[in-house]
């Protein structure tokens, strides 16, 4: 049986046309598909139509390619491909803003100041649109733009897939057409892209944690957890380089250390996405009492490392 496809989430302005054309140099011909939609010329023949349920995945199993890729959000090739096979280039949300208007000042789609640019609801929030409430943890692979020859390692420590180091898309400016980032802006971008924020310090956590791993030939492991109705305590763990269920612990300052025991409780969230294991990454456990205020309660893997963070909301000030 021929290994299931890659497809990489193709957020725009992410560098991704430089790892998209990198693995295109480090593959096989014919072995990259394109979906960037019917008017691109990058596009299948086959995927102009856009189909969608048994007739895409009939079509990718027809064509047997190594990689998808387009601009698509993460659901469209959820019905043929494994979460885990799935990957994507984030940005800074700042940088990520410039890029946006600098690219649509270029094309003649907007003439107006930057910051009435940031206003426009239309280019906010454009990175995490395309996840929606899907946990990034579970992708295979999320590299950053701003670190790039990180991310090409971390993809081929992944996948085993070495993308040549291409830098394409870049647009050369004077830095006078280059608009400033300044408090005024700033702000601008944190009121206007507060979930594309969200997901970029996530995935930088992320992203840091495989380095770390890579680095110390430890496997990758992700968690979510959560702690609500008090004592009870949810999630999910996964160790990407494994079958096996996660083993962990939960961690309540120096009051309460449970003993390890396997993530393996089905997840009846996102029903769409093919999960790993079966959907069986999930864990409960109850906590002894509830956490004080500000507390920490801590996730962590069999090997000792912290996972997973949740912190009790603080007390609320006095009179």
């Amino acid at each position: 049986m021929a290994e299931q496809p890659l497809v990489f989430v193709h957020v725009p302005k992410t560098a991704g046309t430089s790892l998209r054309d990198g693995l295109a140099e480090a593959l096989p011909p014919d072995a990259m598909l394109c979906d960037y939609g019917p008017e691109s010329a990058l596009t299948h023949p086959g995927l102009r139509a856009k189909p969608g349920g048994e007739a895409l995945r009939a079509l990718v199993e027809e064509l047997q390619p190594r990689v998808i890729s387009g601009h698509f959000t993460l659901v469209r090739y959820a019905c043929a491909v494994p979460v885990t096979r799935m990957f994507t280039m984030l940005r800074h949300p700042e940088e990520h803003a410039v890029s946006q208007y600098l690219h649509r000042q270029r094309m003649g789609s907007f003439k107006g100041s930057f910051e009435e640019f940031l206003e426009l609801e239309e280019y906010a929030n454009t990175q995490a649109r395309l996840f929606g409430d899907f946990p990034i943890d579970l992708l295979g692979f999320i590299g950053l733009a701003e670190r790039f020859e990180e991310s090409c390692r971390l993809f081929e420590h992944r996948y085993g897939i070495a993308p040549r180091r291409l830098r394409r898309n870049e647009a050369k400016l004077k830095p006078s057409a280059r608009p400033q980032l300044d408090a005024r802006t700033r702000g601008l971008i944190a009121r206007t892209r507060k979930l594309d924020l969200q997901l970029y310090k996530r995935s930088t956590w992320i992203f840091e944690a495989r380095l770390a791993a890579m680095a110390a030939g430890k496997p990758d492991v992700v968690a979510r957890m959560r702690v609500h109705s008090g004592t009870e305590v949810d999630g999910f763990a996964l160790n990407h380089e494994s079958d096996e269920p996660a083993q962990v612990r939960v961690v309540m300052g120096k009051r309460f250390r449970s003993p390890l025991f396997a993530a393996e409780r089905p997840l009846e969230r996102w029903p769409a996405f093919t999960l790993p294991r079966e959907g069986r990454i999930g864990f409960s456990c109850t906590l002894p009492e509830p956490p004080a205020p500000g507390e920490v309660v801590r996730l962590e893997y069999a090997d000792g490392r912290p996972i997973g963070r949740y912190q009790a909301p603080a007390a609320a000030p006095a009179g």
